[in-house]
């Protein structure tokens, strides 16, 4: 049987539901409904703009450093949240410590720079690093 390859194209936007690490329920935002996180695909504009910019940053920084220097495990783990927040569109409101808060990149690196929402971050990159979440879904399903 053949195929289409464009079936396979990746899409320029894609959700992550969030899910309750605890219970694996997806969690609600603060109107009720499911908590998502929309990031921009591998082939959107954003994307593209910010992975130029990573690379000539790392380029920047192999150049004064040499390549023999150590990495900086402080400077990585900015780097690796810089490049989820760069990739975030969007995300609904949620409460945090009671209040109502609103998506920003601010907020979501505050969020993502807390070890205590850990799980979170860990969620959004492995959500990233799979190949198929910006892939349409399957016309069989």
């Amino acid at each position: 049987m053949s195929f289409d390859l464009s079936d396979f194209e990746q899409q320029d936007t894609a959700d992550m539901t969030v899910y309750d690490p605890r219970s694996g329920d997806a969690m609600k935002d603060a109107d009720g409904n499911v908590w998502t996180w929309t990031f921009s695909g591998p082939g959107h504009i954003r994307t593209i703009d910010q992975k130029n910019a990573m690379l000539r940053k790392a380029f920047r920084k192999q150049r004064q450093k040499g390549s023999d220097a150590e990495p900086d495990p402080v400077e990585l783990e900015r780097d690796g949240i810089e490049y989820i927040v760069g990739r975030l569109l969007t995300f609904g409101p949620i409460m945090l410590a009671g209040k109502r808060v609103e998506f920003s990149a601010a907020v979501a690196t505050d969020l993502l720079s807390n070890p205590k929402f850990s799980w979170l971050k860990n969620a959004a990159n492995q959500y990233l690093n799979d190949e198929t979440s910006f892939m349409p879904r399957s016309k069989k399903n």
